[in-house]
């Protein structure tokens, strides 16, 4: 009866989008933007055209509501590499952000509104010689009473890091991010400070809720394997096996999302195609049994982050 009765909500839901068919997918995703369930979700993902080979495909996120939340177009119709322009909105349907992606990296000129449709800032996000190199520009930028706080490069800015619940403010000088910044972060129950040189971070120290400071050098670490992501990639190589039976019937791509939590444990493992023939259930069963995880940290602080992982069947 609950399969029937969720059936029929989704079925509501999604006859509400006139652009949703056949030939698409759609999946729920959670306020964290994870793969979530019918029972949790705070989105809809829709990959247009998702049953057809393409170099490219559209994709679209909706809130809850069924308001458009984003539009963009991506190179991996199951763990989106976003690719060109990509436009967000508020939920009462004014822009929030245009963005330019080039393999799924902001690079380019990026604007951003407040929900009253007022211009917010301008920036520039210019690729690094090394990964964790990139710099950006701040060119313009507003407050919420249209103040203008700075004018081309030079000035002071706040900047929001939605997906940290982080706020912080400092000196713009020739475009970039210069001398301290103060800031904190409400999901973390962290203050900050932080030393720019030229836009690039050269110390940060973060205080906990309990006094506690740690100093660090990178904004965001992520989780890896201690012994590399090719001994883990070699994990599932070794250990995965699919029976003789139907070795010449399954063909494809199993993509899976797992949490590397603060703790060095893997959790919340799903998986976003599943298979008819239960090689899903064997594959989170061995991605389980891999313990050997450095965490993750934002701002020196250890934090759950999430991991995605492609198994090809073959």
């Amino acid at each position: 009866m609950k399969k029937l009765f969720s059936f029929i909500l989704f079925f509501i839901f999604c006859s509400g989008f006139s652009q949703i068919n056949s030939n698409d997918q759609v999946v729920y995703l959670d306020s964290l933007k994870r793969i979530g369930t019918l029972d949790n979700y705070q989105y809809l993902r829709v990959v247009k055209e998702y049953h057809l080979k393409k170099d490219r495909y559209d994709v679209a996120v909706y809130y809850k509501s069924g308001k458009i939340q984003m539009r963009a177009t991506t190179t991996n119709k199951d763990i989106l590499k976003l690719e060109g322009s990509a436009i967000y909105f508020f939920e009462n349907g004014n822009r929030k952000k245009i963005v330019n992606y080039i393999n799924n990296k902001p690079i380019g000129k990026e604007f951003e509104w407040y929900e009253n449709g007022k211009i917010k800032s301008e920036i520039e996000n210019l690729q690094g010689d090394q990964v964790g190199s990139e710099i950006t520009k701040i060119i313009q930028y507003w407050d919420e009473n249209n103040i203008q706080h700075v004018v081309d490069g030079e000035g002071e800015y706040t900047e929001k890091e939605e997906n940290y619940s982080a706020i912080s403010k400092g000196s713009v000088k020739n475009n970039l991010k210069e001398g301290v910044w103060i800031g904190n972060s409400s999901r973390y129950k962290i203050n900050f400070t932080e030393k720019y040189i030229n836009g690039r971070l050269i110390s940060g120290k973060s205080i906990d809720s309990l006094g506690n400071e740690i100093n660090y050098d990178k904004i965001i670490v992520e989780p890896i394997p201690k012994k590399g992501m090719q001994h883990f990639y070699n994990h599932i190589s070794k250990s995965f096996r699919i029976p003789n039976y139907i070795n010449n019937t399954v063909h494809g791509t199993l993509y899976f999302t797992f949490t590397i939590k603060k703790n060095g444990e893997i959790g919340d493992i799903s998986v976003l195609n599943k298979d008819e023939f239960g090689l899903s259930e064997i594959a989170i069963k061995i991605i389980k049994n891999y313990k050997e995880w450095s965490i993750g940290y934002f701002r020196g602080i250890p934090i759950d982050q999430s991991f995605y992982l492609p198994i090809t069947l073959k």
